[in-house]
């Protein structure tokens, strides 16, 4: 639990520093985000937190209400490795039919946004880190839509299904799926994949 609230710290502190990304071309995306206060973070990373029973690799969280159109992911590190890449898989999504990201900013420090790097992205969306610690917080914007609708405008709801990967910079792995919480948000809890360690012994041949 100590962990979790070093983690509640952190994305609380980050709630004051998140930078205002320009506005975009499209339409759906015309109006300038308005980023949560340090009150509001702190509640909505304390109610996902509250909720799980063990220990993750990482915590990602898109804001609700569930129907609003400004989409924002933070990831929080909960391991002591830094976190060096993410990848969002939403092809998952709306019963399989698909969304894409479209366009992505990042909105903290140290993010770089891989694919799509500025728009007409056509799926995934690939994040890098510079220096993703334990207990920070990265946050970016995205505009998800659809393959036949450029202009959608996909709501928070609507990334329930989508996959989460997380690589740490000793190798480590993990995934979690987004999914619609009690609390009205979309959250995902990384579980590992893979972590180093020494070779597993093969009994056959002992």
């Amino acid at each position: 639990m100590k962990i979790f609230m070093l983690a509640a710290v952190g994305l609380v502190a980050a709630g004051a520093a998140y930078a205002t990304h320009a506005k975009s071309q499209d339409a759906n995306l015309a109006q300038a985000r308005r980023p949560l206060s340090q009150v509001q973070v702190q509640a909505l990373v304390r109610a996902e937190v509250d909720a799980v029973g063990t220990r993750p690799m990482a915590v990602a969280v898109i804001p609700g209400p569930l129907n609003a159109f400004d989409i924002d992911l933070h990831v929080v590190n909960l391991r002591e490795a830094r976190i060096t890449e993410s990848i969002l898989d939403v092809f998952r999504t709306k019963n399989r039919r698909s969304l894409l990201i479209e366009s992505c900013w990042d909105m903290t420090p140290d993010v770089t946004p891989l694919y799509p790097a500025l728009t007409f992205g056509r799926g995934p969306m690939v994040l890098g880190f510079d220096d993703f610690r334990l207990a920070q917080v990265r946050s970016v914007g995205m505009d998800p839509d659809t393959y036949p609708n450029s202009s959608y405008g996909a709501t928070v709801r609507e990334l329930h299904g989508s996959q989460l990967q997380v690589v740490f910079e000793d190798g480590a792995r993990g995934v979690g799926v987004l999914t619609v919480t009690d609390n009205d948000n979309v959250a995902a809890f990384v579980y590992p994949t893979y972590v180093p360690g020494p070779a597993p012994r093969d009994v056959l041949l002992r």
